[in-house]
């Protein structure tokens, strides 16, 4: 078996295990495709995130910052950031991260599918806001977030929901408008 053979076998091994959960065998093998030389984004986010889920975060960092560029990726790899930085005490990066992924989104684009990522995402970014003992403000125009892309005709709520995501970068929360919320 040739190296590149061998190294796509190793990287199928990988997502099998960690498709079943099994983190250590899944870090195993990710880390024998990586020692093998192989510099692949999807290997570094899966590798990332099995490092976040070990609780090894300064390596989870360290692969998921390099992800966290590529346009693909930086959503998911920004958000994990984010939760390593909360695991770890750390609730001005997590901030920091949470608003990095939220910028990432292409509100335009969403799908039904991905409403309960953005989803979580905003949860991520209401937790950050009481870590940070931020105003019930923020906390409210996150909350808004959330709610306006769960409710029936969520697709002409994005506007305001980008508006008021704008705000959340910018440093001043404000709550969604009043019909971004309503059924």
């Amino acid at each position: 078996m040739d190296r590149q053979q061998r190294v796509e076998t190793l990287i199928g091994q990988a997502l099998e295990l960690q498709s079943r959960g099994d983190v250590n065998a899944a870090l195993s093998a990710y880390e024998q495709v990586v020692a093998a030389g192989v510099r692949r984004p999807e290997v570094e986010y899966n590798l990332g995130l099995l490092y976040q889920q070990a609780g090894r975060y300064r390596e989870a960092v360290d692969y998921l910052t390099r992800t966290a560029r590529l346009p693909d990726y930086a959503m998911g790899s920004h958000f994990a950031i984010a939760q390593c930085f909360k695991s770890q005490g750390d609730n001005d990066k997590a901030m920091e991260h949470f608003l990095a992924a939220a910028s990432a989104v292409n509100m335009a684009a969403l799908e039904r599918e991905q409403a309960d990522d953005i989803i979580a995402l905003y949860r991520g970014l209401a937790e950050g806001y009481k870590m940070k003992g931020e105003s019930d403000k923020a906390v409210a125009t996150v909350t808004g977030l959330i709610e306006a892309l769960r409710t029936k005709g969520w697709e002409d709520k994005l506007p305001s929901v980008s508006a008021a995501l704008e705000g959340l970068k910018a440093g001043q929360p404000e709550a969604p408008a009043a019909g971004a919320v309503a059924d």
